[in-house]
C-alpha cells in the first residue's frame, strides 16, 4: 500500500552540491543539507546561493521527495 500510494513531490528551482573547506563558515539557514567527510564539507543549496557566494558547483540537480502517508 505505501509504495501504491506514494506521490512524487519535485521542487522548484535547480539545486547544487557544492565542497568546501571543513571549516568554511556556512549559514545553515542557506543550506537544505551537508555533509561532513575527511575532505570537506560538502552542502547542498540552491543555485541562487551557490552562484551569490561564487562556490563550485560540483553536481546539479533536481530535488524530489517521495510523500507518503503511514501509521
Amino acid at each position: 500500500i505505501l509504495l501504491r500510494t506514494m506521490q512524487p513531490d519535485l521542487h522548484p528551482g535547480a539545486f547544487a552540491f557544492v565542497s568546501l573547506l571543513p571549516d568554511a563558515d556556512v549559514s545553515l539557514s542557506e543550506v537544505v543539507a551537508t555533509f561532513r567527510e575527511a575532505e570537506g564539507l560538502t552542502v547542498v543549496v540552491d543555485e541562487e546561493t551557490a552562484a551569490r557566494h561564487a562556490w563550485p558547483v560540483l553536481f546539479r540537480a533536481a530535488w524530489i521527495t517521495l510523500t507518503v502517508h503511514s501509521d
